[in-house]
């Protein structure tokens, strides 16, 4: 497979003076990006009136970012201006709250360092590497589903935390009081509202890197890479494919959080004050026939 580098002749100037020919190119890579984002609204009955608004609270929020104001009537004046929104939306937007998000968010975390704890703690992995079966209960330090709790999710009691684990399928109960882990990381359902905030994270971590490989020269440049067909495989083998990218994928996940763990354990019991959120994210995408002639020159990048 070949690799490419797609090059652009004309030097961008960022901001209000950036040229109508590059925002209207700039535009146009945005439309393939937006369109299976639209699905996913169109099919979960959100509006455009509703995606516009929230789109509104997006833009007032990055232009906070970039201004790097303190919230006041001269910032609600640049932002509406910076935004194209009037004084009284950037307003209106300012005042909104994310709370209901943050909480859906906090489930999502809890449930996913659990999980994680329970298949990592040495106190609750067997010789072969096999995580314990668990009872709810015991005294502090035993090993139990409750003191699995306490070291991963703090102030959620554990009835409510293990109920939220059956619901999801991530354990089991074998009858005898005891519970197995069957699931290392959380995966919502379809149906389940932490499905959207699990998308949510994977678009916006992936669109940070690229935000962040996208500034001017002299900047940092984080890992990221493709691979893909040029001419395409047999439907057959793209099964093959997805399998194949399933299991090698998770054992090179599982990998770097072992790793990471080792490194995140360092740093609590080091105290270390300043410490970075970071990760790695894997996907697998297929194309639609009319998609065909886009990176049709190059297999890797």
């Amino acid at each position: 497979m070949n690799a490419a580098v797609a090059t652009w002749s004309e030097s961008p100037v960022y901001g209000p003076r950036m040229s109508e020919n590059f925002k209207r190119t700039l535009l146009a890579t945005f439309k393939p990006l937006m369109r299976p984002l639209a699905r996913i609204l169109l099919r979960n009955g959100v509006s455009y009136g509703e995606f516009a608004e929230l789109l509104k609270s997006i833009f007032v929020d990055a232009a906070k970012d970039t201004l790097q104001m303190p919230t006041s009537k001269d910032s609600v004046a640049r932002i509406a201006i910076t935004t194209g929104l009037s004084r009284f939306e950037v307003g209106r937007v300012l005042e909104q709250t994310e709370a209901d998000f943050e909480a859906l968010a906090s489930r999502f975390d809890r449930v996913g360092r659990l999980l994680t704890g329970w298949h990592q703690d040495a106190d609750f992995i067997g010789p072969y590497g096999i995580p314990y079966e668990v009872v709810v209960n015991a005294p502090p330090g035993r090993r139990s589903f409750s003191e699995l709790v306490r070291r991963y999710t703090a102030d959620v009691p554990a009835e409510e935390m293990l109920a939220e684990l059956k619901r999801i399928g991530a354990v089991v109960e074998l009858g005898n009081g005891c519970y197995r882990v069957l699931a290392r990381s959380y995966i919502p359902s379809p149906e389940d509202p932490a499905k959207f905030h699990a998308m949510s994270v994977a678009f916006t971590d992936l669109a940070k890197t690229m935000d962040q490989n996208l500034r001017p020269e002299g900047s940092h440049k984080l890992f990221e890479r493709r691979v893909w067909t040029s001419k395409g495989i047999a439907p057959e083998s793209a099964v093959e494919f997805d399998a194949f990218v399933k299991e090698r994928g998770q054992q090179f996940l599982e990998l770097l959080d072992d790793w990471l763990t080792t490194k995140e354990a360092f740093a609590v019991r080091a105290k270390i004050e300043r410490r970075v959120p970071l990760g790695v994210g894997m996907y697998m995408f297929v194309r639609s026939p009319d998609e065909q002639g886009e990176d049709s020159q190059s297999g890797q990048s």
